[in-house]
Formats: C-alpha cells, structure tokens, sequence
C-alpha cells in the first residue's frame, strides 16, 4: 500500500508542474509570446510522457494489490482498493485520489480556457487575412499560363506597336 501512496505523491507532484505550465501557456497566448509557446509545448510533451510512463506503473501496482486484497484477475479501480485498505493507509489514498481529481478538473478548465483563446486569436487572423484579401487584385495569369484580359504592350516592338 505504501508504495502505491508514494505513486501517487509523484503523480501529484507532475499534475501540479503541468498545471502551472498550462497557465504559463495561457499567459503566453494572451501576451502572443510564441517564442515562450514552443519552450512551454516541449514541457508539457516532457510532463505528459512522464504521466504516460506513470499511469502504466499505476495500474501494475494496482492490479498487484488488487490480487493481494483478493479482487483476482478482473479490473480493480483505486476506489475499489481504497474500500479494502487498512485505516492508515485509506485516508491517505482517498485524499491522493480527490487531490488528482481536483487537479484533472483544473487541467480541464485550463485547457478549455486555453482552446478558447487560441480558437480567438485563429479567428482574429482569419478576419485579417479576409480584409487584406480584399486589396488583393486579381491574379494576371490564368492556370493555364495565358495572360488574362489584358493587352500585353510591349510584346510587338518590332512591329512598332
């Protein structure tokens, strides 16, 4: 039990970090600091694959505690642990699991803060975009490579036109 107590310290500890990436990211994106945006990407990457590397190890221990607690082969949660541990140990786990909840729920409301910024700022350049294009003029050559409605002067010299 103990070990998976200290699991889950480490699970919190890279959920905090990653939360206060995403708000760093946010800042970043209010601020336009695109520079900022790529180191924050190549942390959060380096954070999400340690969570990945993380929740494999999780479920060894779980699945290892569960067949010690007498769940067997089939699928056992942290709850259902958590229902079948000793005093000292359960209340450390239940708090673990709200405290990674609470910090899922963060990340969740960051991400969604951050996709709306992001979607604004694509909206806002595509606005631009759409404005510019307007002084654009028509392009001179067709597809085809042929000149498009216009007298080409010049082209005759020789001929003294």
């Amino acid at each position: 039990m103990e070990e998976l107590v200290e699991h889950l310290a480490k699970e919190m500890t890279l959920y905090r970090d990653l939360i206060s990436i995403l708000q760093r990211e946010t800042r970043a994106l209010v601020e336009r600091d695109y520079e900022g945006l790529y180191e924050i990407v190549t942390s959060k990457e380096h954070i999400l694959m340690k969570l990945a590397s993380l929740d494999g190890r999780r479920s060894e221990i779980i699945r290892r505690i569960g067949k010690s607690l007498g769940f067997g082969d089939r699928e056992v949660r942290l709850s259902d642990i958590i229902s079948k541990a000793e005093p000292p140990h359960r209340e450390r786990l239940k708090e673990h699991q709200t405290t990674i909840l609470a910090f899922l729920n963060s990340i969740k409301e960051i991400n969604d803060i951050n996709n709306f910024v992001a979607r604004g700022s694509l909206e806002n350049i595509k606005k631009a975009l759409g404005f510019l294009g307007n002084f654009i003029s028509s392009g001179t050559y067709k597809s085809t490579g042929t000149v498009e409605e216009m007298v080409v002067k010049g082209s005759r010299l020789c001929e003294g036109v």
